[in-house]
């Protein structure tokens, strides 16, 4: 039967199947030429998979549901969407409402290859007397791996280039790719949850969004088969998935100079990954706002701290009892200033740039939040003061990220360079706290924004 595929930018692929079979048809005849079609739409009867086939593409599609039809005296158009399409059709031999699975998925991240660092290509510059650059010799060559187990996924990082002439010079393109591979074929929901907890990873440790970029699979069952049915090629094959395509056009969101990067994927190896892959179920809810805060862009001051507080309050809760809480405790039981000071102490931070105490910081921060969060607090908070908690919360949660996946990890002689910005922005501001939580004016410090 006919129909026409689209790929939607924010929901995926979407096919419209006309058929004749409207107010005027008898919805009993099924001997017409669409009567298929008509129980798919009538009486929400669609397959889950089907077959795409024109001229220019062919995609086999997985998880298929109608959206609904639109119709008149004799004309009908029906929409189908697919939670998974992949490219090409899938083998003969494997019944076609069988799930889809994949021993192995790979997927490509905007900002993956920039934060990792992990280059194929490395130039050596050779000078002339006057220090000119007179020859430029090129070393390009695959990384090797690097693999680290996360459940029952063992997870790889690897990296990919190609050369092309299309243009005179040298060009080389590299990516990065992200790889998951179960021992037994997996369905790509469990796939992407994997790849997710290296997504979320990756999102804190550069405070930004951290999209996948696109997802490919080497399978048998996608194969090319000579007649005698042995393989004569695995081609890579794109998978579109509902759940990530909406991604797939956003930029990158850092540059080669790494630029707002806390720390890059050298400091933290595998061993780092696959600590924070292996953190309880119960840090999700650390995890979830802060990494869906970072990842959107335009958002308002106010739900900067709300989102940042919801994260840190379930970390102050696992982390447990830390030395000196008791001073922030209401009628004798922990508050969100508690949960907050947990934090804050169980990273060591000196926040003697711009707070009195660590308690009275926890506290400013609080109030803020809790000033937000209750509609019978009157008005919001002042604006700076909410920005600067923000900040706070931010530096805060990405530096709790990296504790957990790297515990012995030390700055440099620099230091935590999210502390170093809090200072310099308390300054701009012209802003500190008290040891009683009370926000304080002190003489701004000028910032040459030249620099």
């Amino acid at each position: 039967m006919g129909a026409s595929l689209f790929l939607d930018a924010d929901r995926g692929v979407r096919v419209v199947v006309p058929f004749r079979g409207g107010f005027g048809f008898d919805l009993g005849d099924d001997n017409s030429q669409f009567s298929a079609v008509r129980r798919w739409f009538f009486n929400d009867a669609v397959p889950p998979n089907l077959v795409f086939v024109s001229k220019r593409a062919e995609f086999t599609l997985f998880g298929v549901r109608s959206v609904g039809y639109s119709s008149n005296l004799s004309y009908a158009e029906g929409t189908l969407r697919a939670a998974v399409a992949v490219e090409g059709q899938r083998d003969y031999e494997i019944p076609l409402d069988a799930p889809l699975t994949f021993g192995e998925f790979s997927s490509q991240l905007s900002g993956l290859y920039e934060w990792s660092g992990l280059t194929a290509a490395t130039w050596r510059p050779d000078l002339d007397d006057e220090g000119k650059v007179i020859r430029l010799s090129g070393t390009v060559e695959t990384v090797p791996p690097q693999s680290w187990v996360q459940g029952e996924a063992t997870m790889t990082l690897t990296s990919n280039w190609n050369s092309t002439n299309i243009k005179p010079g040298l060009h080389v393109d590299e990516w990065l790719v992200l790889r998951s591979s179960f021992p037994s074929p997996r369905s790509v929901d469990d796939h992407l949850t994997e790849q997710r907890k290296v997504q979320s990873f990756v999102v804190l440790m550069v405070g930004n969004a951290v999209p996948f970029a696109k997802h490919q699979v080497r399978d048998d069952g996608f194969a090319v088969r000579r007649a005698d049915r042995s393989i004569a090629e695995r081609p890579l094959r794109e998978v579109l998935v509902s759940g990530t395509v909406a991604e797939h056009q956003q930029p990158a969101s850092i540059d080669r100079n790494r630029r707002g990067v806390l720390v890059p994927f050298a400091d933290v190896g595998v061993d780092g990954l696959e600590r924070w892959g292996a953190l309880d179920k119960a840090w999700e809810r650390f995890i979830f706002p802060a990494v869906g805060l970072l990842s959107r862009d335009g958002v308002f001051a106010e739900d900067r701290v709300s989102s940042l507080s919801m994260s840190l309050e379930a970390a102050g809760n696992l982390l447990g009892e830390v030395e000196g809480e008791r001073a922030t405790y209401y009628r004798g039981r922990p508050a969100t200033k508690t949960w907050f000071f947990r934090c804050f102490t169980y990273l060591g931070w000196d926040c003697s740039g711009f707070a009195d105490s660590t308690a009275g910081l926890a506290k400013a921060c609080a109030d803020n939040y809790n000033s937000i969060k209750h509609y019978d607090r009157g008005d919001f908070p002042d604006l700076a003061e909410t920005i600067l908690v923000g900040r706070v919360l931010g530096a805060t949660v990405r530096s709790l990220a990296l504790k957990l996946a790297k515990p012995d990890h030390v700055f440099g002689s620099n230091g935590n360079p999210l502390l170093r910005d809090l200072v310099e922005q308390f300054e701009h501001f012209g802003m500190r706290v008290n040891g009683e939580g009370k926000w304080v004016q002190v003489e701004p410090v000028e910032v040459d924004d030249t620099l």
